[in-house]
């Protein structure tokens, strides 16, 4: 065992969640595809958000359905197992647009849990 907790790995994914939605700030997608640096980095962030996400005993899930936990972890999954299929889009879209708000539901079940 790690000797982490339930709130570490959620708090793992929710600062994760944070980084990834700042690699998305004022940058067009297409800027976003090419830099090269910025997209690894963001894949990274997705990397340890599903990862994290994954280590959360499922009646913790259970106590918030609408956090997408399962997509979470299957988008880690498909990019550690199948890397050259990342979509740099789907990748901008996500950092963009879903993290910020798992970020948020991430942060109401931490304070719920301490």
């Amino acid at each position: 065992m790690s000797g982490r907790t339930t709130v570490d790995f959620l708090t793992d994914a929710r600062d994760h969640c944070l980084m990834l939605a700042d690699r998305a700030r004022d940058v067009a997608p297409a800027a976003f595809a090419v830099d090269e640096v910025r997209l690894q980095s963001a894949i990274y962030c997705v990397l340890v958000i599903g990862e994290a996400m994954n280590r959360v005993p499922k009646e913790v899930r259970t106590l918030v359905p609408e956090v997408a936990w399962e997509p979470a972890i299957a988008m880690r999954n498909r990019l550690v197992h199948a890397y050259w299929l990342a979509d740099p889009e789907i990748v901008f879209r996500v950092a963009a647009d879903d993290a910020p708000k798992l970020a948020g539901q991430l942060d109401r079940l931490i304070l719920r849990l301490s």
